[in-house]
């Protein structure tokens, strides 16, 4: 460790203050870090000095007199000082330490000078920091403007995540926002999604199908829902996987094939309303006892639908019409008590149609599944002009 020097005004500074009497020695030696020795040594010096300047007459002792005045200026700019360093700690910054001493009654010149802080430094940093304050309390409003819109929004969808929800805000909402920004309002507020992160272990050499266009590959499967005095109620869902959007669906309280092939109906009648045969639609499902019933593939068979069924162990075969399913859950079937089949089978089907128009989906750029569907149309009639 570097050893301090220390000039000939400290010493005498440090000497003054212990011929005083008004502190013990051993206190002035440990607030300035310096033995008793050496305080001695120093004393002794200054004495011998004093004695000299005495002895050579009243010239020298004025030259002394004047120099023990200025010694004691010293020694009271560096008590001030000593006490305004004390009353600083815990402060966060220097602009800041100035300030608290100024309210405290301190010139700006002594609380300055004591915090080795230039004055003009001073009152650039306070004038910057004025408008700083001003710019952060419009921030505050705004955050909070926006963090009533984001709690509307996550209240509706509760398993939206920050990207979808800071695309919504921009897109729909007319918000000028980042994603960055709104991940830090949902994660101040705790409205992030909590995800567990489960790798499975299954897999398969076999790859899942591409959709190409709308209306060329379809997934269908089943789900349960509790509904009050009854139990389990199914129900089956039909989705394209081009567009992701929901084409048929079916309520009841059994899960047979012919619920199934009714679902199926509801999709081709929307779908295909100048028929579906020769369209080359294919079906994909697991391998159930529904799909796999004599009375669906025969009915498959005449509407000229090709059944495509997921191999075992393979949990990707399937899985855009599973996450819809996991989709409906989250937004709609997991949010309330269902007291009867009828109300249940309202909810989905405003649901649906709500669905179609206005959910988007980060595969589709954003997009509603309609919307896509509609930019798909547009693009094939540019293609063919």
């Amino acid at each position: 460790m570097k050893k301090r020097t220390w000039t000939t005004e400290e010493k005498l500074a440090i000497v003054l203050e212990g011929l005083r009497s008004e502190r013990q020695i051993a206190e002035i030696c440990r607030e300035h870090q310096i033995s008793q020795t050496m305080y001695y040594r120093w004393r002794d010096r200054f004495l011998e000095g004093g004695t000299r300047a005495l002895a050579d007459g009243r010239k020298e002792k004025d030259t002394y007199r004047a120099k023990i005045e200025q010694l004691e200026k010293i020694i009271a700019k560096q008590a001030i000082q000593i006490e305004i360093l004390k009353k600083n700690e815990g402060a966060v910054g220097e602009i800041e330490a100035v300030e608290r001493l100024v309210g405290e009654g301190y010139r700006v010149k002594d609380a300055c000078e004591a915090l080795g802080v230039s004055r003009s430094r001073y009152y650039a940093r306070r004038k910057r920091g004025q408008k700083v304050g001003k710019k952060r309390e419009e921030k505050e409003r705004d955050d909070g403007r926006l963090m009533e819109k984001i709690r509307d929004l996550v209240g509706e969808h509760p398993y939206w995540g920050y990207r979808r929800v800071a695309w919504w805000l921009r897109r729909r909402e007319g918000e000028e926002v980042s994603e960055k920004r709104v991940r830090g309002l949902m994660k101040g507020a705790g409205l992030m999604c909590r995800r567990e992160k489960k790798k499975a272990r299954r897999g398969s050499g076999r790859g899942k199908p591409v959709a190409r266009r709308p209306r060329e590959w379809w997934g269908i499967d089943m789900t349960k829902v509790l509904v009050k005095g009854i139990g389990w109620v199914y129900l089956v869902i039909v989705l394209d996987w081009y567009t992701k959007k929901l084409v048929g669906w079916k309520v009841s309280v059994r899960g047979r094939s012919e619920e199934w092939c009714a679902a199926m109906e509801m999709a081709v009648e929307r779908e295909f309303p100048e028929g579906v045969r020769g369209r080359g639609l294919r079906l994909v499902s697991d391998n159930g006892s529904q799909p796999l019933s004599r009375s669906f593939m025969k009915a498959m068979e005449v509407l000229g639908i090709e059944q495509v069924f997921t191999s075992y162990n393979n949990p990707k075969g399937n899985a855009d019409t599973e996450r819809m399913i996991r989709t409906m859950k989250e937004e709609l079937l997991w949010l309330r008590e269902w007291e009867h089949v009828g109300e249940l089978e309202e909810a989905v089907r405003g649901w649906a149609e709500e669905y179609n128009r206005h959910y988007v989906h980060s595969a589709l750029g954003y997009r509603s599944p309609e919307e896509y569907e509609a930019l798909w149309a547009q693009m094939q009639g540019e293609e063919v002009a």
